[in-house]
């Protein structure tokens, strides 16, 4: 069985970057230098912030899921309850940004691009925890190909880089409106949130999701200073040479 879901899971990690050397051939010959380079600080800047914000919830429900005084039900509603509240707040922070900045098509693709990622990753882990490898699988084919196709779609027409982040958030919506998964945790009964098992979540997934975010910074923080210091243009020319090995090793 470990062999199989090993297996299994190495596809689900070959797919998409495989996936990557094809929109990297392809966006750097349709956008410039300055197009790329938002694109994928947005990319980095959104990982980074998610893995941040909900760094926690990840550990934690891999933790309680089958805990015996915990129930599914219970980490399920807990997984709405964060991704709804802390899209909510990361989405004001988006608009006060826009309104400060004048940059309102940075912020809206920003925030749908959290969202989206917030509720896939939240999806995932799920499927991973349950063992329902095949239906993690097929999730990440379905998203690798939907943002494929639809980002290159996209920027062939002319959409520059907002098309390459269209693609991204489309395709995960559409991959999680298929399986169910965008509407499993939409729902939030506010009632039925136990903030006990809130609380021992995030006291057992604080303190280990730290060290995820300092490794993130490690791996993150020289694009984003490099695109906040040197401008968008240098940031996507160290992004093309950064990704490809990246994804080999990846691979």
């Amino acid at each position: 069985m470990y062999l199989k879901h090993g297996l299994i899971y190495l596809l689900a990690k070959i797919a998409p970057a495989l996936a990557s050397f094809v929109s990297v051939a392809a966006y750097t010959r349709w956008l410039s230098t300055e197009e790329y380079g938002v694109y994928t600080t947005l990319l980095v800047l959104v990982s980074s912030m998610n893995g941040f914000l909900f760094g926690w919830l990840y550990v934690g429900i891999m933790r309680f899921w089958n805990a015996q005084d915990v129930s599914a039900e219970a980490v399920q509603r807990l997984i709405s309850f964060a991704v709804v509240v802390i899209s909510g707040c990361v989405g004001l922070l988006a608009a006060g940004y826009a309104l400060l900045a004048g940059n309102t098509l940075i912020a809206a693709s920003f925030f749908l691009l959290f969202t989206s990622s917030a509720l896939y990753e939240s999806y995932q882990r799920v499927n991973s925890i349950t063992q329902q490898v095949r239906r993690y699988l097929l999730a990440e084919v379905a998203r690798t190909l939907l943002t494929l196709v639809i980002g290159l779609l996209l920027v062939w027409v002319g959409y520059s880089w907002t098309g390459a982040m269209g693609g991204v958030a489309l395709g995960i919506f559409l991959t999680l409106l298929f399986s169910g998964g965008i509407w499993r945790y939409l729902r939030v009964n506010w009632r039925e949130i136990d903030y006990a098992i809130l609380r021992k979540v995030l006291l057992y997934g604080l303190p280990l999701s730290l060290s995820f975010v300092l490794l993130d910074v490690i791996f993150t923080s020289d694009r984003l200073l490099l695109s906040f210091l040197a401008g968008y243009s240098e940031a996507g020319q160290y992004a093309v040479a950064y990704n490809l090995p990246h994804q080999i090793i990846m691979m």
